[in-house]
């Protein structure tokens, strides 16, 4: 058995070979290859997620109308246009819009978008009309804003025929 120590030049060039083969197998897509280090993919940054905002209740009197998720009702500003709120100012402080952030998709019924309202907050539609609640229900299946200055609240589906209702749905303005 040789119990001489390797020397320092002999050393240098065992690293060189081995560099060198491995770049060799680097090259030619071999093993060296199945040695990179693999990473999650991460969902593109610009991806939103749903979010349920919005539900459909029945409401006496009224039928399946468009509520918040927590029961509010929901309300359309007869004065605004698609995908654009004329509701500002104090108008806001009665009527608060249905926001979300940038990066939300709501869901919870077919015809849900948004548009931008300000910076990143974004408004809730329902089939381009700009979607409010009321300051003035304080309870979820209260509806004391329909009709007041200009704002309905969302019909979905009349009650059946044979029983009243105290609403007609949100005028059109065209959308």
């Amino acid at each position: 058995m040789d119990t001489q120590p390797i020397r320092p030049r002999a050393l240098m060039y065992v690293r060189v070979a081995l560099v060198s083969s491995l770049l060799g197998v680097v090259a030619l897509g071999g093993v060296a290859s199945a040695t990179k280090p693999t990473h999650a993919k991460k969902p593109p940054a610009n991806k939103a997620t749903a979010q349920k905002v919005v539900a459909v209740t029945t409401i006496t009197g009224f039928g399946k109308v468009l509520t918040t998720s927590s029961g509010m009702a929901l309300y359309t500003y007869a004065l605004d246009k698609k995908n654009h709120s004329a509701c500002t100012g104090s108008c806001l402080s009665a009527w608060p819009a249905l926001t979300v952030g940038a990066k939300v998709r709501p869901i919870g019924t077919t015809g849900l978008g948004k548009f931008r309202r300000s910076g990143t907050l974004f408004q809730v539609t329902y089939h381009g009309r700009p979607l409010y609640t009321y300051s003035g229900d304080t309870t979820a299946d209260s509806v004391s804003g329909n009709g007041v200055g200009n704002f309905h609240v969302v019909v979905v589906k009349s009650p059946a025929k044979g029983h009243s209702t105290t609403t007609t749905t949100s005028p059109t303005n065209g959308y």
